[in-house]
């Protein structure tokens, strides 16, 4: 599934769509540690806590929900993909902003609330019937005018922390945080059994 990671100013229409980034804490070290702060960041990274936080929540409602039951459970209750007339779909050929679809971005969009309503009760769990909301307005109209986001150019070096520009950021995709995340799903899944 996909979920929210805000979205940086960089590349062609980032000037024209970008939201800022989110609001939150952070640490205003470049290398090592720094001081805590506040700013708006992006990334990939938000994603992991994000959907973390989902599960919690579907297990805080019934603790008996199986691995499976919460993998179904964040897919049955995702939110469409939006779409859009004038941006194209996700690719290599196209790796700036894009539109996900089930193929390039997974089940839909993290819906907390109804992931809740399923753990309640996943065997009886109905989805809400949903259109995909339409991204369309003047700015998107103007960023389509510039040409393609992004270049098909592969992705910068950088620890996979977050951007797509190769800057770093230390988020949950570099390999040390990924050994991390593997090592804690094997401990909680032998845990389990």
């Amino acid at each position: 599934i996909a979920t929210v990671g805000g979205d940086d100013g960089a590349a062609r229409w980032g000037p024209l769509l970008a939201d800022g980034g989110l609001f939150s804490a952070t640490n205003d070290g470049r290398r090592g540690p720094g001081s805590a702060t506040y700013g708006s960041l992006y990334g990939t990274s938000f994603s992991a806590p994000l959907v973390s936080g989902a599960f919690s929540l579907m297990l805080s409602v019934n603790p008996g929900l199986s691995w499976d039951q919460l993998v179904a459970g964040l897919r049955a209750s995702a939110r469409p993909h939006v779409t859009s007339p004038r941006i194209g779909g996700c690719s290599d050929a196209n790796p700036g902003r894009c539109i996900c679809t089930a193929a390039t971005c997974g089940a839909g969009m993290l819906d907390a609330e109804q992931a809740l309503r399923y753990a309640l009760s996943p065997t009886s769990y109905v989805p809400p019937a949903r259109q995909p909301e339409v991204i369309d307005n003047p700015d998107v109209a103007q960023a389509a005018a510039l040409g393609q986001d992004r270049g098909t150019a592969t992705v910068p070096g950088g620890d996979g922390g977050g951007t797509d520009t190769g800057s770093g950021g230390g988020g949950a995709l570099s390999w040390p945080w990924l050994a991390a995340l593997l090592a804690t799903v094997v401990w909680l899944r032998r845990k389990r059994c």
